[in-house]
């Protein structure tokens, strides 16, 4: 009886977790995420002072969306679902052997590989993540790669949703107080 009851927790930690292990924090991870935050607020400057963009909730509703829904909905669908997806699929292609357009040298070959296993998904998942904000912000989605880089890079060294959800929580936080002049 007892394991019938756990199984619904285990099935739910392994979606979680998405065939990722979530990695101890280190103190050279630990000072990443301190970076990334600094990055936060200094991007969610020039946004608001540069470009005019802002984040205005309005009412408690709007401060819980902007601070819990959004970043919970959008790192479960782009970390847990596309991230993960696209690292998986790019651990297993290789480079094709001959190509009028791809380099002929192995090692060459084995360098682009490589690095596409291991930073390709973090790429794709940023571009998909700025062009998700496209049709609310028109071509200053482009200023979403910045973000959604070091959202992706946040999931690639730590493996933590949690970690990416409070990371995004500080992004919209910073742009929402930057707005109201604080």
């Amino acid at each position: 009886m007892r394991l019938t009851q756990q199984r619904p927790l285990n099935a739910l930690a392994q979606i979680l977790s998405a065939g990722r292990q979530v990695r101890p924090l280190t103190t050279r991870l630990l000072a990443f995420l301190a970076g990334v935050w600094a990055a936060a607020a200094a991007v969610a400057w020039l946004a608001h002072h540069w470009l005019g963009m802002g984040l205005r909730p309005a009412g408690a509703g709007a401060w819980l969306w902007v601070l819990l829904g959004a970043p919970v909905l959008e790192e479960s669908v782009f970390r847990l679902l596309v991230q993960s997806s696209l690292h998986e699929g790019l651990q297993r292609w290789r480079p094709p052997l001959r190509s009028r357009f791809w380099p002929r040298s192995a090692a060459v070959r084995t360098a682009v590989g490589r690095w596409s296993a291991e930073h390709g998904a973090t790429t794709l998942t940023a571009m998909a993540f700025a062009a998700a904000h496209a049709p609310a912000h028109g071509w200053h989605c482009l200023w979403w790669l910045v973000p959604g880089w070091a959202l992706a890079e946040v999931w690639r060294r730590s493996g933590s949703l949690g970690a990416c959800i409070a990371t995004h929580a500080w992004f919209n936080l910073s742009l929402a107080l930057l707005s109201r002049g604080l």
